[in-house]
């Protein structure tokens, strides 16, 4: 194409022979100048190019670990809410009326349910810490993508860290070595086995009373941030599959 505009330039330039070296030089100037700027068009546009399939890339990284934890929360959540509600059921009436109302194997069930609702999460970092690691996050142009980012990783995920360990101890050391050897509850318990079967008396329902009052009030609250996690996840994917739908880049 410079081939071409250089005919024409030397062809009006030879009109007007005592200027015509003029008009050469001044030419020859511009093919260079356009050149260059159709070659500096051409190369950011091959980086923009290529940063914007690194973008493309992230986003369907993210996708995938956070589809990852969805999964893992739903059925976290499953177990929490399961918890929960026997604790409520637990806690609700008096230890005659509890007693009264349910069988030896109802409450050995309640008992056990409230053990098995504690399940630890372990939401996957690696692309998140890449992005912060990395100074990946000047990449994405959505402002509602990177709060919803920080929400999540930064603040749900790391208060969820914080209280995983105290939950670990008050289900999986405190409240586990309770039913074990107060109740005659295990991991191993078969209900319809008489050798692990017991006649619960009133002193034995206050005393599970007494230990799931200890429990109730953080796994209320930790049962209310894994379902707060679980909207950031959904509100994320949203926003991030609309990203990815609107690639209009060519």
């Amino acid at each position: 194409m410079i081939n071409f505009f250089r005919k024409i330039r030397k062809q009006l330039a030879d009109d007007n022979k005592p200027i015509k070296y003029f008009r050469y030089a001044i030419g020859e100037i511009l093919l260079v100048v356009i050149g260059i700027l159709i070659a500096l068009s051409i190369n950011n546009w091959n980086e923009q190019r290529k940063e914007h399939l690194k973008v493309n890339k992230l986003f369907e990284n993210l996708e995938s670990s956070l589809k990852t934890d969805s999964i893992a929360l739903i059925e976290i959540i499953s177990r929490s809410d399961k918890a929960v509600s026997n604790m409520k059921i637990i806690l609700d009436n008096t230890a005659p009326q509890f007693r009264d109302q349910y069988s030896d194997s109802e409450i050995r069930i309640m008992a056990r349910a409230v053990f098995e609702g504690v399940y630890s999460f372990y939401p996957k970092m690696g692309v998140y810490n890449q992005i912060m690691s990395s100074n990946l996050m000047s990449l994405i142009q959505s402002n509602d993508i990177k709060d919803a980012l920080r929400l999540y990783y930064d603040f749900r995920c790391t208060r969820y860290r914080t209280l995983d360990p105290l939950m670990d101890t008050k289900f999986h050391i405190n409240y586990q070595s309770f039913l074990a050897e107060e109740l005659h509850i295990t991991h191993n318990t078969h209900f319809d086995t008489v050798d692990y079967q017991k006649a619960y008396v009133i002193k034995d329902i206050e005393a599970l009373q007494t230990e799931v009052k200890k429990l109730y009030d953080l796994s209320f609250g930790v049962d209310g941030i894994v379902k707060e996690m679980k909207q950031d996840i959904d509100n994320l994917l949203i926003l991030i599959a609309s990203e990815l739908a609107n690639d209009y880049f060519f």
